[in-house]
Protein backbone atom coordinates (compact mmCIF):
# COMPACT_ATOMS: atom_id res chain seq x y z
CA UNK A 1 0.00 0.00 0.00
CA UNK A 2 1.31 3.45 -0.86
CA UNK A 3 0.97 6.47 1.38
CA UNK A 4 -2.08 7.47 -0.74
CA UNK A 5 -3.80 4.15 0.04
CA UNK A 6 -3.35 2.74 -3.48
CA UNK A 7 -2.41 -0.93 -3.58
CA UNK A 8 0.66 -1.68 -5.69
CA UNK A 9 1.05 -4.69 -7.97
CA UNK A 10 4.05 -7.03 -7.78
CA UNK A 11 5.86 -4.94 -10.41
CA UNK A 12 5.45 -1.78 -8.31
CA UNK A 13 2.78 -0.25 -10.55
CA UNK A 14 -0.47 0.99 -8.97
CA UNK A 15 -3.47 -1.38 -9.05
CA UNK A 16 -5.45 1.04 -11.21
CA UNK A 17 -4.84 1.86 -14.85
CA UNK A 18 -5.43 5.12 -16.66
CA UNK A 19 -4.97 5.11 -20.43
CA UNK A 20 -5.11 8.48 -22.11
CA UNK A 21 -6.29 8.76 -25.71
CA UNK A 22 -2.87 9.96 -26.87
CA UNK A 23 -1.27 6.84 -25.34
CA UNK A 24 -3.49 4.34 -27.19
CA UNK A 25 -1.55 2.44 -29.84
CA UNK A 26 -3.72 0.23 -32.04
CA UNK A 27 -1.87 -2.78 -33.46
CA UNK A 28 -2.85 -5.38 -36.06
CA UNK A 29 -4.73 -8.26 -34.43
CA UNK A 30 -5.61 -11.85 -35.31
CA UNK A 31 -3.41 -12.14 -38.40
CA UNK A 32 -4.73 -14.79 -40.77
CA UNK A 33 -8.16 -14.66 -39.09
CA UNK A 34 -9.18 -11.06 -39.80
CA UNK A 35 -8.66 -8.06 -42.03
CA UNK A 36 -8.87 -4.40 -41.10
CA UNK A 37 -8.75 -5.29 -37.37
CA UNK A 38 -6.59 -3.38 -34.91
CA UNK A 39 -6.73 -3.51 -31.10
CA UNK A 40 -5.26 -2.05 -27.93
CA UNK A 41 -5.63 -3.92 -24.61
CA UNK A 42 -6.64 -1.36 -21.97
CA UNK A 43 -7.22 -3.80 -19.09
CA UNK A 44 -6.05 -7.41 -18.82
CA UNK A 45 -3.94 -9.99 -17.01
CA UNK A 46 -0.61 -8.47 -18.01
CA UNK A 47 -1.89 -5.15 -16.67
CA UNK A 48 -2.91 -6.49 -13.25
CA UNK A 49 -6.52 -7.55 -13.87
CA UNK A 50 -7.36 -11.08 -12.75
CA UNK A 51 -10.90 -11.61 -14.04
CA UNK A 52 -11.58 -8.94 -16.64
CA UNK A 53 -10.27 -7.58 -19.91
CA UNK A 54 -11.14 -4.45 -21.83
CA UNK A 55 -9.92 -4.04 -25.38
CA UNK A 56 -10.37 -1.07 -27.70
CA UNK A 57 -11.07 -2.46 -31.18
CA UNK A 58 -11.16 -0.81 -34.59
CA UNK A 59 -12.52 -2.69 -37.61
CA UNK A 60 -12.26 -0.71 -40.84
CA UNK A 61 -13.63 -2.24 -44.05
CA UNK A 62 -12.77 -5.73 -42.85
CA UNK A 63 -13.93 -8.82 -41.01
CA UNK A 64 -13.12 -11.17 -38.15
CA UNK A 65 -13.49 -14.91 -38.78
CA UNK A 66 -16.11 -16.83 -36.83
CA UNK A 67 -14.75 -17.87 -33.44
CA UNK A 68 -15.84 -18.91 -29.96
CA UNK A 69 -15.14 -17.37 -26.56
CA UNK A 70 -15.24 -19.54 -23.43
CA UNK A 71 -16.18 -16.48 -21.36
CA UNK A 72 -18.67 -13.64 -21.45
CA UNK A 73 -18.08 -10.98 -24.06
CA UNK A 74 -19.62 -7.51 -24.39
CA UNK A 75 -19.57 -5.20 -27.38
CA UNK A 76 -20.19 -1.46 -27.30
CA UNK A 77 -20.18 0.32 -30.66
CA UNK A 78 -19.00 3.90 -30.84
CA UNK A 79 -19.62 4.38 -34.54
CA UNK A 80 -20.45 2.43 -37.67
CA UNK A 81 -22.89 -0.44 -38.08
CA UNK A 82 -21.03 -3.77 -37.90
CA UNK A 83 -22.85 -7.06 -38.36
CA UNK A 84 -22.26 -9.57 -35.56
CA UNK A 85 -23.20 -13.21 -36.16
CA UNK A 86 -24.73 -14.92 -33.13
CA UNK A 87 -25.94 -18.50 -33.49
CA UNK A 88 -25.73 -18.23 -37.27
CA UNK A 89 -27.91 -15.08 -37.42
CA UNK A 90 -26.55 -11.69 -38.44
CA UNK A 91 -27.38 -8.80 -36.12
CA UNK A 92 -26.55 -5.26 -37.27
CA UNK A 93 -25.30 -3.11 -34.40
CA UNK A 94 -25.92 0.64 -34.33
CA UNK A 95 -24.21 3.26 -32.14
CA UNK A 96 -26.03 3.80 -28.86
CA UNK A 97 -28.56 1.00 -29.46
Amino acid sequence: MTDTGTRELADGRPSYRLVRREDVELADALPGHSSGLTTCRLVGGALGSTHMALTLVSLVDGHVDEHLHSFETSVYGLEGEPVVYLGGNGVRLKPGA
